[in-house]
Formats: C-alpha cells, structure tokens, sequence
C-alpha cells in the first residue's frame, strides 16, 4: 500500500467517524429537545392538576363515608369526633346537632361498627369552587358483645350483621380536605346478607 492509498483510507475514516458522531449528537439532540418540550406541557398541563384533585377528592370522600359509619360503643366520644372531622357545612351542623342524642343512643346499644368502600366514584367535579359529588357502595359490619341476655331487648346480641348501603354524597373543600356537606342513601338499604 502506498502512502497516499494509506492517507486517504484514514481520511475517510475520519470523515466516517465524524459522520457518525454528527448524527449521533443530532439524534440525541433531537431526543432531548423532544423530552423537554413534552416535560414543559406536561408542567403547565391543567388537566394534571385537576386530576390530582380528583383523586385526593375521591380519597377524602371515601375516608369521610367510612368515618361517619364507623362507631364503637365504648368510645363513643372519639366516634363522634371523627364525624364531626369529616363533615361540613349542613351535615355537620347536623351531626352537631344530634350529638348528645347520638352518644346516648351508641352507648345503649353496645354495638360496634366497622365500614369499608366496596366502590366509589365521583360523579361531579368543580375544582375552582371546591364542589365534588360522589357515589358509593358500603359493607358495614355490625358486631354486638355476647351476653347472657339480650341487652336492650336486642336479640341480635353476640352477633355480627352485615349489610350494604349505597350513598351520594356532595363534598366541599375546607383548605387542602375534603368533607362531607351532605351524605344521603340511594334507595333503601339491602336487607343483612350475613
């Protein structure tokens, strides 16, 4: 091989290898410029903020039916300010409003409840004004202590009951949480299954 066959084989490589690396940096390039447009829209998207604040509203939402649904007789105090935590506006008045009646009322009856969400979802949104509306579906659990006799001529002592309840619900913002401004049941309730 002679020396210029030599020089111009390492010139092409050059120019190959400088080819190469060219293409290689307008590809990352163009990658990079393509991920920080897509990152810049989706900072500024509104649609990621509003579904941010669906969730936290379905999630407080659903806290807050559990919440007003669960109870224990032998802290019926701690029950109860739990639903007044959870509510707002007209339910919480209400829930205010019945309170003495409602300790008297869960300590007599020596019951336990516990709830929890089988479904739930919201069915109206407005983010600006802090409205949400919700549905859900609820399995509560009723559990009494056994005792020799009935207590308060009820003869389910000892026994657990089960049962499920659907609600619509309209829940309002207070600073970063959601509560409940109203909690109503859809139809009647579904007869024990358990």
């Amino acid at each position: 091989m002679t020396t210029a066959s030599t020089g111009e084989t390492r010139t092409r490589r050059s120019r190959v290898a400088l080819l190469v690396a060219a293409l290689l940096l307008a590809a990352s390039t163009g990658t990079a410029g393509f991920f920080g447009v897509s990152w810049a829209v989706a900072a500024t998207d509104e649609s990621i903020d509003l579904a941010v604040e669906r969730d936290q509203a379905l999630r407080d939402g659903r806290q807050a039916i559990i919440n007003v649904n669960t109870f224990d007789y032998r802290n019926v105090e701690k029950s109860l300010n739990r639903w007044e935590r959870s509510s707002t506006g007209p339910f919480h008045e209400t829930v205010v409003k019945i309170r003495k009646n409602k300790m008297e009322q869960l300590k007599k009856g020596k019951a336990q409840r516990s709830s929890r969400i089988l479904d739930a979802a919201l069915t109206e949104l407005n983010a600006r004004a802090g409205k949400a509306r919700m549905i859900a579906v609820v399995e509560m659990t009723t559990k009494r202590p056994r005792s020799g006799s009935s207590q308060a001529g009820n003869s389910q002592s000892g026994q657990s009951t089960v049962w499920r309840s659907r609600y619509k619900a309209e829940l309002t913002r207070v600073g970063r949480t959601w509560k409940l401004s109203t909690l109503g049941s859809v139809g009647g309730g579904q007869p024990p299954i358990r």
